[in-house]
């Protein structure tokens, strides 16, 4: 996605016209998988495709208002054929809070390391799966509905039941 599309975007989220900073959000999230080269999944396709491991790449601060159920926690950058769980499964989604960074750590795993299994981000990331009305939980299992919007503009792409916020719950 060049510079200027990201900052149109924006300028419609400030204008507050929401039908066109819906599909603005979804020609964002289709971008990022088709800049680095990966498969994706939608949210609603999750459960139905059952994966053996679920990565979280967003900042400890998003992680901390609320993840999908049964993330492992990574950084962003991480090397995600080094995480201990990696090895043994072969179904695995990776998201981040709109699809860019999970993207580029996909494609960041070596073609040997990737060989033999389905590698997904989750397209939209965990705002789309928030807007989708799936089910969020806190580092400590409770359910949420709060989602970190990465940032003040992309908060705008929040749609209830879920609720956007951009500082860490420290109330868990």
């Amino acid at each position: 996605m060049t510079v200027r599309k990201y900052f149109f975007s924006c300028a419609l989220l400030l204008f507050g016209c929401s039908g066109v900073v819906e599909s603005s959000f979804e020609s964002m999230a289709a971008g990022f998988a088709l800049r680095f080269g990966v498969q994706e999944i939608r949210a609603r396709e999750l459960a139905e495709f059952q994966p053996d491991l679920i990565v979280d790449v967003r900042t400890a601060a998003e992680q901390s208002v609320s993840v999908l159920p049964g993330s492992v926690l990574a950084s962003p950058g991480t090397d995600l054929s080094a995480l201990p769980q990696f090895a043994a499964a072969s179904r695995i989604v990776v998201y981040c809070a709109g699809g860019y960074r999970s993207a580029r750590s996909i494609s960041h795993v070596s073609p040997e390391k990737a060989a033999g299994k389905a590698l997904l981000n989750l397209h939209g990331g965990i705002l789309a799966y928030a807007n989708a009305g799936l089910p969020l939980v806190t580092l400590v299992g409770t359910p949420t509905r709060k989602v970190h919007g990465y940032n003040e503009a992309w908060v705008k792409f929040v749609r209830a039941p879920a609720e956007g916020v951009t500082k860490p719950d420290l109330e868990q």
